[in-house]
């Protein structure tokens, strides 16, 4: 349940509209006791047909990737190897790109790649940080 709760928190961020209606749900969901990111993720994991008790590996992603086209692109990036992606979704003309991070068999939501990977810029075409 935990890939779900951080992608519905990255796809909120994402989808950032700065009205006090999107301040409110993002308050709302980055908090991970409140129910509605809860609710959330039990609803992206029902669309994906996976249950809500189980652990996630690169099978449910592809599913859950298959849910979020052709909005988001998810990108997994492991703790182990930093710079490799342990997921990418395809790319999308128009799609948002939904980074999350997996350690300790946990994982994590990433609101700004370039600031978690600890870089000025972040490039989705390539998927490397960088600075100028």
């Amino acid at each position: 349940m935990c890939l779900a709760r951080a992608i519905v928190v990255v796809r909120t961020h994402a989808d950032k509209i700065h009205t006090p209606e999107w301040k409110k749900l993002w308050k709302n969901i980055r908090q991970s006791d409140r129910a509605k990111q809860r609710n959330e993720a039990e609803v992206l994991l029902k669309q994906a047909a996976l249950p809500r008790d189980q652990g996630c590996g690169v099978a449910e992603m592809q599913k859950i990737q298959q849910v979020l086209a052709p909005e988001y692109t998810l990108k997994v990036h492991p703790q182990e190897i930093r710079g490799t992606l342990m997921f990418r979704g395809p790319t999308y003309p128009h799609g948002k790109a939904l980074h999350v991070y997996y350690h300790d068999q946990h994982f994590d939501a990433i609101t700004t790649i370039a600031v978690f990977l600890g870089c000025s810029y972040y490039c989705e075409k390539c998927d490397k940080g960088f600075d100028h």
